[in-house]
């Protein structure tokens, strides 16, 4: 749930889904919910937010619409700056996913000179 009151959101069909299979087909069953991310607040309950596809063997595939669980406000301004101030901090220090920069060797010196203006 991007800048939402609620860190999720739960998704539920507006019905229940009945399928009758031939016996030992439930092995052969297969779903896969899909949805455009990310889901931004405010949410209406009620509200398409995404799609699950049942794939049985030897079957067509049925699609059923997922809708929101319940309504969910857009996050305050506490959360809205916290999740701001996060991002800027990954643009400046990096996201921690990154390996630490390694030391560069320094260049060799010329060695002074005995004599010179260097070693008065």
């Amino acid at each position: 749930m991007f800048l939402g009151a609620a860190p999720a959101i739960g998704l539920v069909a507006a019905h229940d889904l009945t399928l009758l299979l031939p016996v030992g087909a439930g092995d052969r069953l297969s779903g896969e919910i899909s949805w455009t991310s990310p889901v931004e607040a405010p949410l209406a309950r009620g509200q398409e937010l995404a799609s699950m596809v049942v794939r049985r063997d030897g079957m067509d595939d049925i699609t059923v619409p997922l809708y929101a669980e319940s309504a969910v406000a857009s996050a305050g301004f506490g959360a809205r700056f916290r999740l701001a101030t996060e991002r800027v901090l990954e643009q400046v220090v990096g996201s921690g996913d990154a390996p630490a920069p390694t030391a560069l060797p320094l260049p060799a010196l010329d060695p002074v000179v005995p004599g010179s203006a260097l070693t008065n």
